[in-house]
């Protein structure tokens, strides 16, 4: 079981240049940068909250305390939108 944190994996990825299912060759012609990928999920988020700050938080809130298993025993989360609507995106 991985006992790393969300800031441990921050850290770590600080001093490496991780390619997961990137194609061979400029990482930065494939993946947005930190800046343009949170811009692109506040958008996305935005869009489909429909601008409530209060519901974007909190789903945030909830999609971190999921990640930290910061509740016991819950580790999934249903993520219910119609086709195209941007699930594959945001994760």
């Amino acid at each position: 079981m991985c006992s790393y944190s969300t800031l441990d994996f921050i850290e770590m990825y600080k001093n490496t240049q991780p390619l997961f299912d990137a194609p061979n060759g400029d990482l930065a012609t494939f993946y947005m940068d930190v800046p343009a990928s949170f811009d692109a999920m506040m958008e996305l988020l935005n869009f489909q909250f429909h601008g409530i700050h209060e519901e974007v938080s909190a789903f945030v809130n909830n999609l971190y305390s999921l990640v930290e298993k910061a509740v016991p025993k819950k580790n999934c989360m249903e993520i219910v939108s119609p086709p195209s609507a941007g699930k594959n995106f945001f994760f």
